[in-house]
């Protein structure tokens, strides 16, 4: 079991795989880094003779939005399509950058803390009875890794389900709905 969630399923298609990749091709369009201000398709990606590559396109960033990556095989009166869906690699450099940015706040935090005279220092802070605040920012860099995974598994598994849902009814129909 990885870090990031994935799931996996395997299909029979009684079609061949350029029929399949046809089915794709109408629904696919090429990935763009401004797809958010144009008329597009439900999906971009990439399509080659081996296997595809699809993401969900939204009219919004979701960073929880996985991709589907699929191989066509031949098998017995058919074609086998193994598919993989996952999140973007790009996933986990981005819950580095914000550890960082919280770790650098949170630093500050701490020297203020310690060196603080107003407050007497340390001592003072971690004798409070109740909880000191900058004593819990401080762990904020452990916290946003965390936090980011766990919700990445929660988010996950919706997002997945719709897209498995959308490239199954694609390659056995032609239609995404």
């Amino acid at each position: 079991m990885g870090l990031l969630p994935a799931t996996q399923f395997s299909l029979r298609m009684r079609a061949t795989p350029d029929d399949l990749r046809s089915r794709l091709a109408a629904h696919i369009e090429p990935p763009a880094p401004f797809v958010y201000f144009r008329p597009h398709k439900e999906f971009a990606g990439t399509i080659d003779p081996r296997g595809f590559e699809v993401f969900r396109i939204g009219r919004y960033r979701n960073s929880f939005r996985p991709s589907a990556y699929g191989q066509f095989s031949a098998a017995p009166n058919g074609t086998l399509v193994s598919v993989v869906i996952k999140l973007p690699q790009s996933f986990l450099p981005m819950v580095a950058v914000l550890a960082v940015i919280f770790g650098a706040v949170a630093l500050k935090a701490l020297t203020d803390l310690l060196f603080s005279s107003a407050r007497g220092g340390l001592a003072q802070a971690l004798s409070f009875p109740g909880v000191c605040p900058d004593a819990l920012f401080i762990l904020s860099p452990v916290a946003v890794p965390i936090v980011s995974i766990a919700l990445a598994w929660a988010c996950f598994g919706t997002e997945a389900a719709a897209l498995r849902d959308a490239v199954t009814r694609i390659l056995a129909t032609g239609d995404p709905r």
